[in-house]
């Protein structure tokens, strides 16, 4: 991975707990040119959490994810309609998690 923050993600084990944080600033509505500048509201904001429950091993197929989670990883818009959760197209683009 190039990023190396998401390079992180290749140390996520089951039970972690993964932080979302964004940069919010306040839109004055005078356009681009005071958009976060200093001295302008703004600051960091926890945007979300979640728990990783399992981890998608390549070329993992739907019968081999737990039963738990098995219609919510099937109803996922990366997966849906395919047999297997770890696509070709994403070990092209982002090399093996």
């Amino acid at each position: 991975m190039a990023n190396p923050r998401a390079g992180a993600l290749k140390r996520v084990e089951e039970g972690d707990v993964l932080l979302f944080w964004g940069l919010l600033c306040r839109d004055f509505g005078k356009g681009w040119d005071t958009f976060g500048v200093d001295g302008h509201d703004r600051g960091w904001y926890l945007m979300g959490a979640m728990r990783v429950a399992w981890i998608v091993k390549e070329h993992q197929g739907l019968d081999e994810v737990p039963k738990p989670y098995r219609a919510q990883a099937a109803a996922n818009m990366h997966v849906r309609g395919r047999k297997r959760l770890y696509s070709r197209f994403l070990k092209q683009r982002w090399g093996t998690f």
